[in-house]
């Protein structure tokens, strides 16, 4: 199979415009959709099993290195731009043009600088002639009218030290890839020369152009992460990404079709196929429960399936609508627990008095199993990290919007599994929401109002699915499309939407079919734990170590608006060893469980 033979395989960066183009808050709402799905209902009883401290702490550190390592990511998407931008990679979507290439970096220019580039008659200025001794495989930039001379560009034909990056299976660079236009001397050194007098430092000037002063940032041209890894870590990186990736998000998926299949068979069983049998998602499925299973898998195929077909952008008011429908559930699953823990007395608690809750615990390490692998999977989002920045028009703001995000998410995580693990205790159940089936708010005969928020809280986490399903689809059928559409997308600016819409329907449809085989989301759950690990703590670690150290070598500057404390190579260091950790500790459970 063939795979990722050039560098990097980006098409020519869209022109911004409204319609393809997103808000800072509507990027904060996919990036919220994406995270919270079921990982939100399986910590209440990670924290029952684990304990409240032990469990409190473990969701922090879980949070803040989810954080850090996202950013790394974003690090590298950065550079990652500069590099093909500057032509120190090659690119795929050069049009021919009169016989010459046609500048496809106007990205990373600002419309003065390309004003230069393209018209440099119109600056008249002097300009030296080339260096005479220059090899034929070196570029060299001219000197200005004060004959400071300028850097020297080389074609370089190795990204790093690693004997692999020079076998014909791995990165490789052309003369054209280095090319711009005619002239390509005279308009650089043009360039040079009129930014200069802006410039308060001349270590601001590399290679020619004039590097932005707070770094390097993600701009319009798409990179998809395993575009990143394949340039930055090498063939064997980006099959370990890979590998990866399509496991979390086929587990993922596959879990949220058996979630909704059990959840609404055991809420509304069709009493003509089930015929009395009870369907209840701790209990064995009978032949009837199957059936009952089956059709309601079905109808869930049948609703996400069209869905996952549309892009990102296109499903944008369905994103809002269901962001705003996900908090006022868990707003109302907070407030009514917290409502009966001073009230009301629903379950058989210890405390026969105000505040009705279990014997807490505080901590308890036979369940460090449970909040690892439940809390990792509850905070990752950094496979779709790209496909929620790439719509934000302020991208400059991405670290802000993250940052958003996991405090968030946070905030919401803690206050759900405490009061929920307090107040339930034992009766905890792996679902939190489907404790709300029997909700009576203390009433022996309860009123509408009461049976409307039983059935909110407990049938639109469920519904919820509908939006984060179709995002992780349209991740995983992306990343699978760059791999086994690598060499077709040499000559192309973009992918057919025939090829876009056939590899959304086989992405989207194989996890629903095998959750018709099995149905047991824990196990899923605790296997899929230790990829994500794998994918949010062990991988970004070395894309920021990697394309810094490439930056650095061809560039001389590697700063981006994402580079922060969280850059040092020492906390780059401690979220590698914590992920191969955490990837160890996830499978603790997986293997307890096939032992008994």
């Amino acid at each position: 199979m063939t795979f990722f033979k050039k560098i990097i395989h980006s098409r020519k960066p869209k022109q911004p415009t409204k319609k393809n183009q997103v808000s800072v808050f509507i990027g904060y709402v996919f990036s919220i959709n994406t995270i919270v799905g079921l990982g939100i209902l399986s910590l209440p009883y990670a924290y029952y099993k684990a304990g409240l401290f032990l469990s409190f702490i473990f969701l922090v550190v879980v949070s803040v290195i989810c954080y850090l390592t996202l950013i790394y990511i974003l690090e590298a998407a950065a550079r990652a731009e500069a590099l093909v931008s500057m032509g120190k990679c090659s690119l795929n979507g050069y049009h021919q043009k009169n016989g010459s290439e046609q500048i496809q970096n106007e990205a990373f220019f600002s419309n003065e600088e390309i004003d230069y580039l393209e018209n440099p008659q119109s600056y008249p200025l002097s300009v030296h002639q080339e260096k005479k001794h220059a090899s034929k495989n070196d570029r060299y930039i001219g000197t200005s009218d004060e004959g400071e001379s300028v850097n020297e560009i080389s074609e370089i034909k190795e990204i790093n030290d690693n004997e692999e990056y020079e076998s014909e299976d791995n990165l490789q660079y052309s003369d054209s890839d280095m090319n711009f236009k005619t002239n390509k001397i005279e308009k650089r050194s043009l360039l040079s020369s009129r930014k200069k007098e802006n410039k308060k430092d001349s270590s601001e000037k590399e290679n020619g152009f004039h590097f932005p002063e707070d770094g390097f940032v993600i701009k319009d041209r798409k990179f998809e992460i395993s575009d990143l890894s394949g340039l930055f870590l090498g063939k064997h990186g980006n099959w370990i990404w890979t590998i990866c990736i399509t496991l979390v998000i086929f587990g993922m998926l596959w879990s949220y079709s058996a979630v909704w299949g059990t959840t609404w068979s055991a809420l509304f069983p069709i009493k003509s196929i089930t015929q009395g049998d009870n369907c209840e998602m701790d209990v064995k499925f009978s032949v009837n429960c199957n059936k009952n299973y089956l059709v309601m898998v079905l109808i869930f195929y049948a609703i996400v399936v069209p869905i996952s077909c549309l892009d990102l952008v296109e499903q944008k008011w369905l994103q809002v609508t269901m962001f705003c429908g996900r908090i006022m559930a868990v707003s109302i699953l907070i407030i009514s627990i917290l409502v009966n823990i001073f009230s009301h007395n629903d379950y058989n608690h210890e405390h026969h008095s105000e505040p009705f809750i279990s014997k807490p615990r505080y901590f308890n390490f036979s369940g460090i199993s449970y909040i690892f692998s439940s809390s990792i999977f509850a905070q990752i989002v950094h496979y779709s990290t790209t496909i929620i920045a790439e719509p934000v028009k302020k991208k400059r703001k991405l670290k802000k919007l993250f940052r958003s995000t996991f405090q968030t998410t946070y905030v919401l995580y803690n206050l759900i599994a405490i009061v929920s693990s307090l107040y339930y205790g034992p009766t905890t159940k792996s679902i939190i929401s489907l404790n709300f089936r029997d909700y009576t708010g203390g009433q022996k005969n309860p009123t509408v109002f009461i049976y409307i928020i039983r059935y909110i809280v407990t049938l639109f986490p469920i519904i919820d699915i509908l939006s984060v399903y179709p995002i992780n689809s349209l991740t995983l059928a992306t990343g699978l499309q760059s791999m086994f559409s690598a060499s077709s997308l040499r000559h192309k600016n973009k992918p057919s939407t025939r090829k876009k819409i056939i590899y959304r329907i086989i992405t989207s449809s194989i996890p629903i079919l095998l959750s018709l085989i099995v149905k047991k989301v824990p196990i899923i759950i605790s296997f899929d734990g230790m990829f994500c690990a794998v994918l949010a703590y062990c991988i970004p670690p070395l894309l920021v170590l990697s394309s810094k150290k490439i930056c650095e070598k061809k560039l001389g500057f590697s700063k981006t608006v994402y580079t922060g404390w969280q850059s040092s190579k020492y906390v780059v260091y401690f979220c590698f060893i914590f992920g191969v950790c955490s990837a160890l500790s996830s499978l603790i459970e997986p293997i307890m469980e096939i032992k008994k």
